[in-house]
């Protein structure tokens, strides 16, 4: 984020606001070690009462970049990690899509219902019915790069299928698109989608005009100002107000 390459990581939360930056770090590099180093430094500034008394979030969500994730479980132990079933499903059709994999054009996306149908299982039961379907499908069976491809993600299965994550408190957020989304205000709003010169002036950035947007964002929610869904579904109001709809027949309007 500056010129001289350094990165930003943000813990965020999600709430009704959409995402609150928990934590935020300047770093320098995205290894492994480097990441154990941040999650530590974050664990040891909030202290062992931070999240609601536990000392550590109960639920973590991130795509499935290996050095995070590696530092994360070394940092967090007692933490229960979910993928991103966006990023999770992304992958599964960049794979399908590799001209490397050889897989037929017409059988992509039936190959991609199958894995859908395994991670949308509502009980484990019927999640290892579906995966048992998937590895006994004719079609996939002539796809056997795809067969072994799925044994790898079966064998994480905990972190992806949503059956698996049901008793936990997620508020409905199995994707990180709260984080996503935050990134991209901090790169279009805050940096105005320019590298700042140096660490010092991102630590600023981050320290001031990010906080002031994230102060106003929270006065506007919580004195109730009208939010652009609203100003819009009022301006389609006022469109339609002489639209007439005639019932055809079934269907057909």
């Amino acid at each position: 984020c500056d010129q001289g390459n350094s990165s930003v990581t943000f813990v965020f939360t999600a709430t009704k606001v959409g995402a609150l930056p928990l934590a935020c770090v300047v770093h320098t590099s995205q290894t492994e070690e480097e990441y154990i180093k941040i999650f530590k430094l974050i664990l040891n500034a909030v202290g062992s009462d931070a999240f609601f008394g536990n000392g550590f979030p109960k639920v973590i969500l991130t795509d499935d970049s290996s050095a995070e994730r590696n530092a994360l479980r070394i940092v967090f132990p007692k933490s229960s990690m979910f993928l991103c079933i966006f990023h999770f499903c992304q992958s599964i059709w960049r794979w399908l899509w590799s001209s490397k994999q050889n897989v037929h054009k017409d059988h992509r996306p039936f190959l991609m219902n199958l894995v859908r149908n395994i991670l949308f299982a509502n009980t484990i039961q019927e999640c290892d019915e579906h995966y048992d379907i998937l590895k006994l499908d004719e079609i996939a069976k002539r796809n056997s790069n795809f067969i072994k491809y799925m044994e790898e993600y079966w064998k994480r299965k905990q972190e992806w299928c949503l059956c698996f994550r049901a008793k936990f408190f997620t508020r409905g957020n199995n994707t990180n698109n709260y984080a996503e989304s935050s990134i991209r205000i901090f790169k279009d709003v805050i940096l105005e989608r320019c590298k700042v010169y140096n660490a010092m002036a991102l630590i600023t950035f981050v320290t001031t005009i990010l906080e002031e947007y994230h102060i106003k964002r929270l006065l506007k929610f919580a004195n109730g100002r009208v939010t652009k869904p609203s100003i819009s579904y009022m301006d389609f109001i006022k469109k339609s107000k002489d639209l007439m709809v005639i019932d055809v027949s079934q269907n057909i309007y």
